[in-house]
């Protein structure tokens, strides 16, 4: 069986679905990212704007026409946020969310699966099978959901609470890349280790020690930068960049959006 696993979205979403990849060639199915006539179609989707949901709408419309009578997964936030809006379609057999993206897919091949997927989030950190490798750069998840809630922004209520990847995992997997580039990667990267008595200069420190190679972070904001966090970052072998989310340089707009810096 042939199954295209499609990605709208962020990279955790990518991350997650190279995640899903690896769980259905386990299982010994053919898998593909490109959108081609299949057996079945696995569409992770986004919904962190209303044109992210349109678009998650419209490659269900879009599998049917490639292969008429191919079923559809639908996973990710577009799903947690909607099921309605996907339930409406015939070709789509399986609704998850933004959990249990594999075990998702797993449990429908299996045949444990229903027209509906499970939405409760988890509380702690959700481990992954892990993705096959490349040798030029790696997306290492670290961290999932965010406590934010900023005013304009529906994650939190789609991803759920902010939760952390505990230091081992890391380390494990990072001893297991062989890219010349790693970039750690969450929701909010800025609160990793919140909920497990860590932070950013302990995650960096397992990564400089685990691997030798060029350690990149996601988006951050600007309040984490600190100079221990510097001082952390000039003894491993840290890629000299920063990706701010400074979001707007006007103070009335940061407390209207609910930012927590002027």
């Amino acid at each position: 069986m042939l199954i295209v696993v499609y990605t709208l979205g962020c990279k955790i979403n990518r991350i997650e679905s190279r995640s899903v990849i690896a769980e259905l060639t386990a299982l010994g199915h053919e898998t593909t990212e490109d959108f081609v006539p299949a057996d079945l179609y696995v569409i992770n989707t986004c919904a962190v704007t209303a044109e992210a949901e349109r678009k998650s709408r419209q490659m269900v419309s879009k599998a049917a026409r490639v292969s008429p009578g191919a079923k559809v997964i639908i996973l990710g936030c577009s799903g947690q946020n909607d099921r309605e809006a996907f339930g409406r379609f015939d070709n789509v057999v399986f609704i998850g969310g933004a959990a249990s993206k594999a075990r998702a897919v797993r449990e429908y091949i299996d045949g444990a699966g229903g027209a509906s997927g499970r939405f409760a989030l988890p509380e702690v950190y959700e481990e992954m099978r892990l993705p096959a490798r490349t040798k030029t750069r790696e997306f290492v998840k670290v961290q999932d959901g965010c406590d934010n809630f900023c005013s304009y922004c529906i994650v939190p209520y789609l991803r759920g609470s902010s939760r952390s990847r505990g230091l081992d995992s890391i380390a494990a997997e990072l001893n297991a890349v062989e890219a010349k580039e790693i970039v750690l990667s969450g929701v909010n990267l800025s609160d990793y280790g919140s909920n497990i008595g860590a932070g950013l200069t302990d995650l960096l420190r397992t990564a400089g020690a685990a691997t030798s190679a060029r350690i990149r972070l996601g988006s951050l904001e600007a309040r984490v930068i600190t100079d221990g966090l510097l001082q952390t970052m000039s003894e491993i072998n840290f890629c000299r960049h920063f990706h701010l989310s400074l979001q707007s340089g006007s103070a009335e707009v940061l407390r209207a959006m609910n930012r927590k810096y002027t």
